[in-house]
């Protein structure tokens, strides 16, 4: 492999005729895959941020191109030492068909989990020399991460207290530094969310960077908002 190598036309692989799980019975798009984030730095020599949410809303056919994914792209990352690396966005789970206040049960995150598992080692290997970091997306996407990652399920609140932490289990040991925060639709539920998430970020940025994280300012003023979900 080159030292440098372009990643713009990088494509995951989408499953839309998967039945592994019963999502796929009334999934609009079934398979949503993993993409770029093309106002990122593609190239193979940058640290590699995967960006793990939970599912694609129901009429998404790239995901995070709705109104949360909105507040991720223009307000979480949107930090130019974040985005002067290469950042992946995904899903634990790639369909979307359940009711509107309901979630993904266990079933169907294990079910999605090796294509999950697959993307992410294929991240690894095409960045070889640097360490991934990994942004879970609420409680869902660290509950997967952390049971196969870390080796048991654990809490948001749990990785809220221990952000940063290397991945332990055999599936990929010690090549994932571990981040968590609310996932963009719990912060346009509660916007006092948006500061704990401020704050994450920062962690998130300081290690990806190298540096010491910086303790968080009780005055912070809260990020301008995307205008569509004002």
């Amino acid at each position: 492999m080159k030292n440098d190598l372009p990643l713009q036309q990088c494509n995951f692989n989408a499953y839309p005729s998967c039945t592994l799980c019963s999502l796929h019975e009334g999934a609009k798009n079934p398979g949503v895959p993993t993409r770029l984030l093309k106002t990122s730095s593609p190239h193979t020599n940058t640290i590699p941020i995967i960006v793990v949410g939970n599912q694609p809303t129901a009429t998404e056919e790239e995901i995070f191109t709705g109104p949360s994914g909105s507040l991720l792209t223009n307000v979480y990352l949107k930090h130019e030492e974040l985005l002067k690396h290469t950042i992946y966005l995904t899903n634990a789970t790639r369909c979307s068909s359940l009711g509107n206040n309901e979630q993904p049960k266990n079933k169907h995150f294990k079910a999605c989990f090796p294509y999950l598992l697959k993307d992410i080692k294929d991240i690894v290997s095409l960045h070889a020399k640097q360490k991934a970091y990994v942004l879970c997306l609420g409680s869902h996407a660290y509950s997967v991460i952390s049971q196969y990652f870390l080796g048991k399920r654990q809490s948001l609140r749990h990785g809220f207290n221990n952000q940063g932490q290397p991945s332990t289990s055999f599936l990929l040991p010690n090549q994932l530094n571990i981040y968590s925060t609310f996932h963009p639709a719990a912060v346009m539920r509660e916007k006092k969310y948006l500061y704990p998430v401020s704050d994450h970020i920062e962690l998130l940025v300081n290690a990806v960077n190298g540096r010491a994280p910086t303790p968080s300012l009780p005055d912070r003023q809260e990020p301008s908002w995307p205008k569509e979900i004002s």
